[in-house]
């Protein structure tokens, strides 16, 4: 029994020695060990065998980890050399013919014998082609950032192109990212005056969003989830809208011929854009997207030879910037209105109307009202009067607007008793224009 068992053990360790036998040839692959035999030769890190299909993966992942290491040390040059070795390695390995079932993962090098069986059971030759090619692409987003950080802009624009073709081949992307990314590329392209990369790029960036959004719809996703998803799919449509604006402002600045349907096209993605960056939820984006609608018809305006028409279009760049400063005067007149209910509040009792305090409390109101009078001036027409009927969406803010001049005039700490009857007499005057209107039209009160 005793014999046998040993017997066994041997057997064991016997087979376990010739699985570190077989490690240490496929390692000796990769780095070239001299021994005792063999003639003494230079040391190398095996470079000969760089190219070769049980080589070439694991070798271009090294290098780009080497290119990520100089990068971070500040050597972009170094890095630089590193990536551009591993591109060229992926040329020759690429141009070479029956390449894809010979290709050796890391697996097949590291793991042990049994493993590196069954690893070889469930993966195929395909698999091991599409990791070669990932790793390619791992060294084409590298290469970007390195022409970038070294100022090559030209260099860096194309292999981030090359980078979103490879990943959209491969399938191996995240589709709002990829979107906005070839969103954003598109613009280096456009201010280039490359308008037809630059398109193209928008044109592949809205369909891949598309395609996701199709996808969501399908998806079986938690209600945070998908508000979540949802939300984000919103805000990146937005942003690709209005990177399509910018192409046709660009466009449209560029070429007098092709000006009307560009601008068009540009104004359209615009509206699109204002649809989720709102003035009440996004002000600073929603401002900045009517700027760019004014831009868009100040540029068109030079194109146009008649005056009238000239004119019709700097008359729509005010409407545009009104629609604006309406809500701003209004919202500015109501935080004034605030600051001085807490201003009034901490007032001591038997304060004196000549006191600093006070001072700064008529002060802030005297803004408060300037701010709602200047929203109430854009409402009226060239006659300095109101519309017999007021908009649907202005008549409640104009309402409120007198109402709140009206508080504002009563509030002033007057320093005469015939200045604080004309204040009230301004009160009584804007709280009987809201009766006046609201006795008109009922419907405002709904």
């Amino acid at each position: 029994m005793a014999a046998s068992e040993a017997g066994e053990d041997t057997a064991a360790w016997a087979e376990k020695l010739c699985e570190y036998l077989t490690q240490y040839e496929r390692v000796r692959i990769l780095v070239d060990v001299e021994s005792a035999s063999d003639p003494p030769t230079e040391p190398t890190v095996g470079e000969e065998h760089y190219e070769e299909p049980a080589c070439c993966l694991i070798v271009v992942a090294a290098l780009n980890q080497l290119g990520i290491v100089h990068v971070r040390r500040g050597d972009s040059a170094k890095a630089l050399e590193y990536l551009k070795k591993a591109e060229s390695i992926y040329a020759k390995i690429n141009s070479s013919t029956d390449r894809s079932a010979k290709i050796a993962d890391f697996k097949d090098h590291f793991l042990p014998g049994d493993a590196a069986k069954q690893v070889k059971v469930n993966r195929d030759g395909s698999s091991k082609s599409q990791n070669f090619e990932l790793a390619h692409t791992h060294t084409l987003y590298y290469l970007a950032q390195v022409y970038e950080s070294l100022g090559e802009n030209s260099k860096a624009a194309m292999y981030c192109h090359s980078t979103l073709k490879k990943e959209l081949a491969l399938e191996e992307f995240d589709s709002v990212d990829w979107a906005i990314n070839a969103a954003t590329l598109s613009q280096f392209f456009i201010a280039r005056g490359d308008f037809n990369a630059g398109r193209h790029l928008l044109a592949c960036s809205r369909h891949v969003l598309d395609r996701y959004a199709k996808k969501l719809d399908g998806e079986t996703l938690t209600p945070e989830e998908k508000e979540s998803k949802e939300e984000t799919l919103k805000r990146r449509s937005a942003d690709i809208a209005r990177c399509w604006a910018k192409y046709g402002l660009f466009l449209l600045v560029a070429s007098r011929e092709r000006a009307t349907d560009p601008t068009a096209d540009a104004a359209r993605e615009l509206n699109d854009a204002k649809q989720f960056y709102t003035l009440k939820d996004h002000a600073t984006d929603h401002v900045e997207i009517v700027q760019e609608m004014s831009k868009l018809y100040r540029e068109l305006a030079h194109f146009e030879p008649a005056p009238d028409r000239k004119c019709k279009m700097h008359k729509r760049r005010i409407d545009m910037l009104e629609d604006v400063l309406k809500e701003v005067m209004f919202r500015a007149g109501r935080i004034y209105s605030e600051m001085m209910s807490l201003k009034l509040a901490a007032l001591p009792p038997a304060v004196k109307p000549q006191s600093p305090a006070v001072k700064k409390v008529n002060s802030i109101i005297d803004k408060a009202i300037r701010h709602y009078r200047s929203f109430l001036e854009t409402v009226k027409g060239s006659d300095g009067e109101y519309p017999e009927q007021l908009p649907e969406d202005l008549a409640r803010p104009v309402l409120v607007a007198h109402f709140y001049i009206g508080r504002l005039y009563s509030n002033i700490v007057a320093q005469e008793p015939r200045e604080q009857f004309a204040n009230f007499e301004k009160t009584k005057e804007h709280y009987e224009f809201v009766q006046n209107y609201c006795e008109k039209a009922p419907s405002t009160l709904r």
